[in-house]
């Protein structure tokens, strides 16, 4: 009886063995796909649609914080974009998601703190201590966060292990 007990263990050491790889290498697909998009985010920030982009950003954030102070932080590269698109977007939010159009809104771009990402804005209000992470970056991770399911589905399909 122990050899059959021994052989039974042994195979199931060998299994165990097995799979944990398996997903040691599957993790590592994952990681690299991750790596190949965070690669290719500053293209975004250099692309020809990034004002709009960065415009949205920084509105998606002033509707998360829905406060009157914000400051907003960017790249160093973004400042003036920053400052040059902060009119039309803090019109657009009036507009749309104010119902008080009358309500002071100011939003100041900070360019004595910049932010060290690949784009996008953070914003903050109440003397920082209300945060929004608008960067690509964050933005990268949340994408990953959520959809490593189907990540892990399309890359490998349906796996028992």
């Amino acid at each position: 009886m122990k050899c059959v007990v021994l052989v039974i263990s042994n195979h199931s050491t060998a299994l165990n063995k097995a799979r944990l790889e398996k997903l040691r290498a599957q993790q590592k697909e994952v990681q690299n796909v991750f790596a190949a998009a965070r690669a290719r985010l500053p293209t975004l920030a250099s692309g020809a649609g990034y004002s709009e982009l960065l415009g949205k950003l920084i509105l998606q954030g002033m509707v998360a914080l829905d406060e009157t102070e914000m400051i907003v932080r960017v790249r160093p590269d973004d400042i003036a974009l920053a400052q040059r698109i902060i009119p039309s977007v803090v019109s657009e939010y009036k507009d749309k998601y104010l119902e008080d159009k009358t309500r002071a809104v100011n939003v100041t771009v900070d360019t004595q703190h910049t932010v060290k990402c690949s784009g996008g804005a953070v914003l903050s209000a109440l003397e920082g201590r209300i945060l929004c992470n608008n960067t690509l970056d964050m933005r990268l991770v949340y994408a990953y966060e959520v959809s490593l399911p189907r990540l892990r589905h399309t890359l490998f399909g349906s796996t028992t292990i």
